[in-house]
């Protein structure tokens, strides 16, 4: 594992992030103001560690989410660009996942052929939570042993 901490962008007020293979995890704290848009080349998985986390996410194709709370999850594809506006501080920890370990999960998992992955936001998703949360603790620990 690798962890990192970076500041930039006027929104962003903190930024830790480690990675393993084939996951990215990003631990941000940000102050009211937008995020310009932009894509990713992994999927995304957004779970707010701060309630409520007043502000929204925006993508280009018109997919539109409001106040999510600390339950809650939300997914955005590779590639697809979206832009978020915060209305005040708040905490989220990113997982980036390389589409191809999506793939390759989804093989192991026997997932019918030509399944995609969707942008979506879940008001409570207490597995995704889970995850985010003991990810964001190795991060803490600066251990190896969450692989």
């Amino acid at each position: 594992m690798s962890t990192q901490v970076e500041h930039r962008s006027e929104a962003v007020v903190f930024k830790r992030k480690a990675d393993w293979d084939g996951i990215r995890l990003e631990h941000f704290r940000f102050r009211a103001g937008v995020l310009p848009e932009h894509a990713h080349k992994e999927h995304l998985v957004l779970v707010p560690l701060s309630e409520p986390c007043g502000g929204e996410i925006r993508t280009a194709n018109g997919f539109r989410v409001q106040a999510q709370s600390r339950e809650s999850a939300c997914v955005i594809p590779s590639g697809h660009p979206f832009t978020a506006s915060l209305k005040g501080e708040a905490e989220h920890v990113a997982l980036y996942l390389d589409p191809s370990l999506v793939l390759r999960a989804a093989e192991e998992a026997h997932a019918p052929l030509g399944f995609e992955v969707i942008e979506k936001c879940s008001q409570s998703d207490p597995v995704i939570n889970h995850v985010g949360l003991a990810l964001l603790a190795e991060l803490d620990s600066e251990g190896l042993s969450g692989r």
